[in-house]
C-alpha cells in the first residue's frame, strides 16, 4: 500500500502513452485509480483530472499548479 499521502494529476488531453501505446490517461483511470480504490492499507490519495494542459500541464495549467501547492501546503 501507499505509505505517504499522494496526489495524482492527469490532463485529459495528454496523448502520451506507454510502451504498448496505451494512453497515460487510460492507464490512470482504468488501472491505477481502481487498484488504489481497493487498497485497504493505503495512505490517503487524490486523483485530479483536468481538461487541458497536455503532458506539460504542470507548466500550462494554472489550476494544476494551485492544486499542487495546496496539496503540499496541506501536508498531504
Amino acid at each position: 500500500g501507499l505509505k505517504s499521502p499522494s496526489l495524482y494529476i492527469q490532463a485529459l488531453d495528454d496523448t502520451t502513452g506507454n510502451n504498448s501505446g496505451a494512453p497515460q490517461v487510460f492507464n490512470m483511470q482504468n488501472i491505477l485509480q481502481p487498484g488504489l480504490n481497493n487498497c485497504m492499507d493505503c495512505a490517503p490519495f487524490t486523483f485530479n483530472y483536468y481538461d487541458t494542459g497536455g503532458h506539460e500541464s504542470f507548466v500550462l495549467n494554472s489550476q494544476v499548479q494551485q492544486d499542487i501547492r495546496a496539496f503540499v501546503g496541506s501536508g498531504g
